[in-house]
C-alpha cells in the first residue's frame, strides 16, 4: 500500500511556491484559484513581479483590459529587464486600441529579446489593425525569418499582401501556411479568393463550397450554431433533385443571399419534391415573392433537423451546380415586386420630380471592412449639385443619423421599410440606385435595375479585377478606387457621368 505526503496548507507555502501553484490553477484554465493564490502573494508582498504580472495576464484573457494594463504596468516597473511582460502589456494595450502604446511595448520587449518571434508577429497584427501595412509586412517577414514554418504569420502576411493588392505574393503566403497545415481552411477559403478575383472559377469553387465554415466572425456565432447542428446531414453536391426534398440555409452576407436567389428558379427547374428555405426574417417575403420555394422557415425557430434529403448552405450553390465565369446565371430581372408593393411605393415617392437617384453610403457597421467600404455622407456633397437629380436615401442601420446630422434633406422614407422587399419597391421606383458595396447593390442588380457600384480599392471576389462590369448583374457598372482611400476621385467620376445619365433620361422622355 502506498501513502503519499499531504500538501502543505497554503498559508505555509513561500511566494515563490504560491506562484507556482498559482500557475499550476491558471495553466490548467483554473482562474478563479488562480487569481486568489496571486492575491496571496500580493497581500504579504504587494511588489512582487510575477504575482502582478501574472495577475494581469488572467485579466487580459478574460477580457478586462483596464486591470490588466494596470497590473502588467506594475509589473515592468518591478522587472524593466522582462520581454515577456513587456509583450503582454503590449497584447492589453491592443485590446484597448491604444495602438501608439503597444507598438512602443513590443519594440521594448524586442530590443531586450531581439529573436522574440512572436512579438514580431503582435507587432504586425497592431501595425495592421492601424492600417500600417507596409510596415505589417516588414515584422511579419522578419518573424519568418526567425520561424520560417510560423504559420499564423504566414495566414496574416497573405491578408495584408491581399488587402495591398500584391496578389502573387499572398498567393504564395497562403499556398505555404496549405503546405504547412493542409487543413487550414481559413488559408484555403482566401486563396479560392485570390483565383475568383481573376476569373478562374473552377480553382475557385473551394471559397464556394467552404466560404461559411472558413471565417470565424464573431458576428456570424448563429450560423455555425446552425451547421454545427447539421453535422453529419447530407450535403448537396450537384446530385440529381428529382423528387428530392432540399434544405437551404442562408448566409451571414445578405448581398450574399440575394446574389445566390438566382439559383432558385434553376433547382425549381431539376424537379425536387419540397424546397425549404431556413433564412432570417427580412428575407421571408422577398423570397415568398419568386415563388420558388414551397417553405421558409425564420431562423428564430430551431433549424428542422427532419424532412430533407439534402442541405446547401446559399453560397455553395455555385460550386454544386458548376458555375464558371462562362456560365454565371446572367438573367434578370430574377427577383419581383408584388402589385401590392408597387403601389405602396408609388405612394410613398409621389411628388418626386427630376431623375431619382437611390444612395447608400454605408454598410454594415459588424462588417470588419465596414471602414474601407463605407463613405462618409458629406463626400457625396457634389451629386447634390447635378441639375435635374431627386436623391431618395436607400440607407438603414446606424449610418442613416448622417443625414439629419449634417442637415441634409435627402428624401428618406426608409423607417417604413420592414424588410429587403419593401425596399425592392422604393428601388422599382427609381431610375438610378448608387450605392457602397453593400446588400441594396445587389438587391437593384437582381431586380433589373441600373446600379452604380462604389468599388474601394481591394475590391472584393465577385466584382474582380479592372472591370468596369459585372458577370452576375448585366445592369451593374462599378466605380473604382485607384488608390486606397480615394473616395473623392470616385465621386468626381460619378459625377460627371450621373450628368450624362440625366440628359439620357430627358432624352428618352419622362421619368417615373
Amino acid at each position: 500500500m502506498s501513502t503519499s505526503t499531504p500538501q502543505a496548507p497554503e498559508q505555509t507555502l513561500s511566494p515563490a511556491q504560491l506562484i507556482a501553484l498559482g500557475l499550476n490553477h491558471h495553466q490548467s484554465g483554473r482562474f478563479a484559484e488562480a487569481k486568489e493564490t496571486y492575491l496571496k502573494v500580493l497581500a504579504t508582498e504587494p511588489e512582487n513581479f510575477d504575482a502582478l504580472h501574472l495577475l494581469g495576464v488572467l485579466a487580459l484573457q478574460v477580457g478586462k483590459l483596464e486591470i490588466a494594463v494596470e497590473l502588467i504596468e506594475k509589473a515592468v516597473k518591478q522587472n524593466p529587464a522582462n520581454a515577456v511582460a513587456f509583450n503582454n502589456l503590449g497584447e492589453a494595450y491592443k485590446g484597448q486600441k491604444r495602438y501608439d502604446q503597444a507598438e512602443r511595448c513590443y519594440r521594448l520587449a524586442l530590443e531586450l529579446k531581439a529573436d522574440f518571434v512572436e512579438v514580431y508577429s503582435n507587432l504586425g497584427n497592431a501595425l495592421k489593425d492601424q492600417g500600417r501595412l507596409a510596415d505589417a509586412v516588414e515584422v511579419y517577414r522578419k518573424a519568418l525569418a526567425i520561424k520560417p514554418d510560423f504559420v499564423l504569420v504566414h495566414y496574416n502576411l497573405g491578408n495584408v499582401l491581399k488587402e495591398l493588392c500584391e496578389f502573387e505574393d499572398a498567393e504564395a503566403a497562403f499556398t505555404e501556411v496549405l503546405t504547412l497545415k493542409p487543413d487550414h481552411a481559413d488559408a484555403a477559403v482566401n486563396l479560392a479568393v485570390l483565383q475568383l478575383l481573376r476569373g478562374d472559377y473552377p480553382e475557385g469553387k473551394a471559397f464556394f463550397a467552404h466560404s461559411f465554415e472558413a471565417f470565424r466572425d464573431s458576428s456570424v456565432t448563429r450560423w455555425r450554431a446552425v451547421y454545427q447542428a447539421l453535422q453529419g446531414k447530407r450535403r448537396w453536391q450537384g446530385e440529381p433533385l428529382e423528387g428530392k426534398r432540399l434544405l437551404l440555409v442562408d448566409e451571414p452576407g445578405a448581398g450574399d443571399n440575394i446574389m445566390m436567389l438566382r439559383y432558385l428558379p434553376l433547382l425549381r427547374k431539376m424537379g425536387p419534391e419540397r424546397i425549404t428555405l431556413y433564412a432570417t426574417p427580412h428575407l421571408g417575403r422577398l423570397v415568398q415573392a419568386m415563388e420558388c420555394v414551397d417553405e421558409i422557415v425564420p431562423m428564430t425557430q430551431p433549424v428542422p433537423l427532419q424532412g430533407f434529403d439534402f442541405f446547401a448552405p446559399m453560397m455553395s450553390l455555385p460550386a454544386a451546380a458548376g458555375t464558371t465565369l462562362d456560365t454565371v446565371p446572367r438573367e434578370v430581372p430574377y427577383l419581383r415586386v408584388p402589385g401590392e408593393i408597387m403601389v405602396q411605393a408609388e405612394s410613398q415617392l409621389a411628388g418626386l420630380t427630376g431623375v431619382r437617384v437611390g444612395l447608400v453610403w454605408g454598410v454594415g457597421r459588424l462588417s470588419p471592412t465596414y471602414q474601407r467600404r463605407s463613405i462618409p455622407l458629406d463626400q457625396f456633397g457634389p451629386l447634390r449639385d447635378v441639375a435635374e437629380v431627386q436623391l431618395v436615401s436607400l440607407q438603414k442601420g446606424k449610418d442613416a443619423d448622417q443625414r439629419s446630422e449634417i442637415g441634409w434633406d435627402i428624401f428618406d422614407c426608409m423607417a417604413d421599410c420592414r424588410d429587403f422587399l419593401d425596399t425592392a419597391g422604393l428601388i422599382d421606383q427609381l431610375d438610378l440606385v448608387i450605392s457602397v458595396d453593400t446588400s441594396v447593390a445587389h438587391l437593384a442588380g437582381a431586380l433589373g435595375k441600373p446600379v452604380w457600384l462604389l468599388n474601394c480599392f481591394e475590391s472584393e471576389w465577385r466584382w474582380m479585377l479592372e472591370r468596369e462590369d459585372s458577370p452576375w448583374y448585366p445592369t451593374l457598372r462599378i466605380f473604382r478606387q485607384k488608390s486606397r482611400g480615394d473616395w473623392a476621385g470616385v465621386i468626381e467620376e460619378v459625377v460627371e457621368e450621373l450628368g450624362k445619365f440625366v440628359k439620357k433620361k430627358k432624352a428618352a422622355g419622362p421619368t417615373v
